[in-house]
């Protein structure tokens, strides 16, 4: 019998209901929503996001009292700024890590007296110093503060001084959009348009809310998805960008965009028309040689700068080819 180990008051479950998980998607900087404080002397803020983009605020909050906090993204980095009741203004990015990545990140931000908390994705970071504050009556979630890019992603599991928010049941004027599309909610949608990678070589693929771009800069390749090749194919294209040289340490790819690695070779141009390709390889200086006697006892191996598929192709492209070896 229950009530003769404990007495009740008002209505119990003896269950545990999980809130259902209503995601909300902010799909314009514009678009955020407004959620009631408690004006308490402690604040208590959770959500996860996903984003692709570098910048956006996610949170501001004035304080009843003086003062403010404000949680934003800038360049990738999470980043808090806040002011306490006759304190001055403190900045922190207390995280390395860039969170643009499209994945789900959880945040969780605790301000009480003379304690700042943030944590990232389960890892707090605790910052002590003189803080006083009560907290006020709203709570900007997404945008709305003047002159802070607006966060452009998704978001879940909000709960604002311990209070669960339901996106789903927010009053109209709650929601804050300029049109019915700026905001989507019970659904995440964000196209990933880097997986698959549109990027060739080995690019980078970089996105945000609207478009993708290819970081080529460590692929030797320049162009949209770093499909055109950053070097000539031959010495003889090596002359036409550059009609006056006579000998150039040059890096070649002999293929263009295919998957051979440019490799770096010598070009020598006797006559106007006429080019030459020099490709070296580890064993140009003298070695010594001593204690092989027979005939076939010693054996070097002769390792070029280009693997034996570009030297291959050079060849096939040549009017003729020497190789020539001092013993």
């Amino acid at each position: 019998d229950r009530n003769f180990v404990y007495g009740k008051l008002g209505q119990i479950q003896y269950s545990c209901l999980f809130p259902q998980v209503v995601p909300i998607t902010f799909n314009t900087g514009e678009s955020y929503i407004k959620v009631e404080g408690f004006m308490v002397p402690f604040m208590n803020t959770s959500f996860d996001f996903r984003t692709f983009n570098e910048d956006g605020l996610l949170l501001y909050h004035k304080f009843s009292s003086a003062g403010f906090v404000q949680l934003f993204l800038e360049k990738g980095k999470i980043v808090i700024k806040f002011q306490g009741s006759n304190t001055p203004v403190v900045q922190l990015e207390p995280f390395d890590q860039k969170l643009n990545d499209g994945l789900w990140h959880s945040v969780v931000l605790v301000l009480q007296t003379n304690r700042i908390i943030l944590s990232v994705d389960h890892i707090p970071s605790i910052t002590t110093r003189s803080f006083e504050m009560f907290t006020g009556q709203t709570y900007l979630i997404g945008g709305g503060y003047h002159g802070m890019v607006g966060f452009i992603g998704c978001m879940r599991w909000i709960y604002v001084e311990g209070r669960y928010v339901n996106v789903e049941t927010l009053p109209p004027e709650k929601v804050v959009k300029i049109q019915d599309n700026d905001i989507t909610i019970k659904a995440c949608q964000m196209i990933d348009r880097c997986h698959p990678n549109p990027c060739e070589h080995g690019g980078v693929c970089r996105q945000d809310n609207i478009d993708f771009y290819c970081d080529c800069a460590l692929t030797g390749y320049l162009g949209g998805v770093c499909h055109v090749p950053r070097h000539p194919l031959s010495c003889s294209a090596y002359k036409i960008d550059n009609p006056k040289s006579r000998k150039a340490d040059v890096m070649l790819d002999v293929d263009g965009s295919g998957p051979m690695e440019p490799f770096w070779a010598t070009c020598l141009f006797p006559t106007e028309d006429q080019s030459q390709i020099i490709i070296h390889h580890r064993n140009e200086e003298s070695t010594e040689v001593r204690g092989f006697h027979l005939p076939g006892s010693y054996i070097q191996d002769i390792k070029y700068d280009a693997p034996f598929e570009q030297i291959v192709e050079v060849v096939n492209r040549s009017n003729s080819c020497s190789q020539k070896l001092k013993y």
